[in-house]
């Protein structure tokens, strides 16, 4: 169980409950995860633009499955997986075999995520279920610590860069084509009717030079996405 806050010295106060009783010792709002035994190994994996890392960090030792009388453990995650962390909670068992996550499954992790939350600087923690061998992400950071990854800033700066010379382009090409392509009415029309979505609703009216502003619905375009549903010209 853990908090639900990202942020701040609360962030990282977690527990371990074993059994019903257990529940009504910490406060909500929080999170609650099924344990899964991983042999007191994590995998953080860190994400820089098109570039990962995977670091190994001492994690929660093993425990027996099924409700017990235990107590609850409280802890600070920073406590158990920092990489100089020395804790009772993080003693591994004797190696069982379980091998580390395979390049596939993390480069199939890291590009699923990158997609769906449209970032490109994030961390994953994944650790490998003892019994099965299953690969699970139990978390997810926006911008990491990046503690002990070697060349983290070459592959920064060279993110940063690359990155920097995308958004010059763009505005480069940008600035050419106002400046050499002056549409006509008609190429006006052509060029706000390509975009997916409802056809405009107003006309350019033929007594003037000036166009107006064109409302339209946009639903769904692949590479666009406008919020407002009025498009204005700017010739």
């Amino acid at each position: 169980c853990k908090t639900r806050l990202a942020h701040g010295p609360r962030s990282h106060q977690m527990s371990l409950i074993f059994n019903e009783g257990g529940l009504s010792e910490v406060k909500p709002p929080c999170v609650l995860q099924s344990f899964i035994n991983h042999n007191a190994t994590l995998y953080k994996v860190f994400v820089v633009g098109s570039q990962h890392f995977v670091v190994q960090r001492p994690s929660l030792r093993n425990f027996p499955l099924g409700e017990t009388d235990q107590s609850t453990i409280f802890f600070d995650s920073n406590q158990v997986s920092k990489a100089e962390s020395c804790s009772y909670l993080s003693e591994a068992v004797p190696s069982t075999g379980v091998a580390a996550p395979s390049d596939s499954v993390v480069n199939q992790v890291v590009q699923g995520l990158r997609e769906a939350l449209g970032m490109s600087l994030f961390g994953v923690d994944l650790i490998v279920d003892t019994k099965t061998g299953r690969v699970a992400v139990i978390d997810v950071n926006a911008f990491p610590g990046y503690d002990g990854v070697a060349g983290f800033c070459s592959a920064l700066f060279s993110h940063v860069e690359k990155v920097l010379n995308i958004g010059n382009k763009a505005s480069a090409t940008s600035s050419e084509s106002s400046e050499t392509h002056q549409p006509s009415e008609h190429a006006g029309l052509q060029a706000l009717g390509s975009f997916r979505g409802t056809r405009l609703s107003e006309q350019w009216p033929r007594q003037t030079l000036s166009p107006k502003i064109y409302k339209k619905d946009i639903t769904r375009h692949p590479y666009i996405d406008l919020r407002a549903q009025a498009v204005s010209t700017d010739w």
